[in-house]
């Protein structure tokens, strides 16, 4: 198994953070109804346990934050009358033309996965965290109204920015597929002319 910083960095920007931001937010909650989490976390002597069992938390979290927000954003595609069918066969061409084992797919799929895929997942995941926790302290901590705006101007931003990241790896992957998938490897004009 070979060690990926790049990946693991990136896994842990999506799915880790977006989870520790919502474990932070649900022990903030728990402490304003009464529940005092913190103490019970001091109790532990041994500050590896608390980072292992922190660690381990915010990633389960994350990862459901990860499966809200593929539901959120399915459901919005069939709100939306988005051709989901076609999305999945896109994708499967996509594998197989992965494992035919060609430099220029492999390529093509590093640079959509590192520059597209990971950025968009942070940012919808964040997004859903932060909603959450909105839901979770409003009104529970005594912070001012414009800071509960703010929070959720900068949530439905990050949740925008997200989806127009998530059409346009969509986008990518359907015209290099469309471009790949020709004999001669030719780009399709505008004007239909190629």
């Amino acid at each position: 198994m070979k060690f990926d910083l790049k990946k693991m960095y990136s896994f842990l920007l999506s799915h880790t953070f977006p989870g520790l931001l919502l474990m932070v937010e649900i022990s903030l909650f728990l402490r304003s109804i009464g529940s005092d989490v913190f103490h019970l976390l001091i109790k532990i002597n041994n500050p590896v346990i608390v980072v292992l069992a922190g660690y381990a938390f915010s990633t389960l979290l994350g990862t459901i934050l990860d499966g809200m927000q593929h539901f959120i954003f399915d459901t919005i595609d069939w709100i939306a009358n988005k051709n989901i069918n076609h999305k999945i066969n896109t994708k499967k061409k996509f594998e197989a033309f992965k494992k035919s084992g060609d430099k220029c797919v492999k390529i093509y799929d590093r640079f959509l996965s590192d520059d597209l895929w990971y950025p968009y997942e942070a940012l919808a995941n964040i997004s859903i965290a932060m909603l959450l926790g909105l839901l979770l302290l409003w009104g529970k901590l005594g912070l001012p109204l414009w800071f509960w705006s703010l929070c959720l101007i900068i949530s439905i931003i990050l949740f925008w920015t997200a989806k127009r990241t998530y059409y346009f790896f969509w986008d990518e992957e359907e015209q290099f597929i469309e471009v790949y998938s020709r004999e001669d490897n030719t780009i399709p004009q505008k004007d239909g002319n190629v």
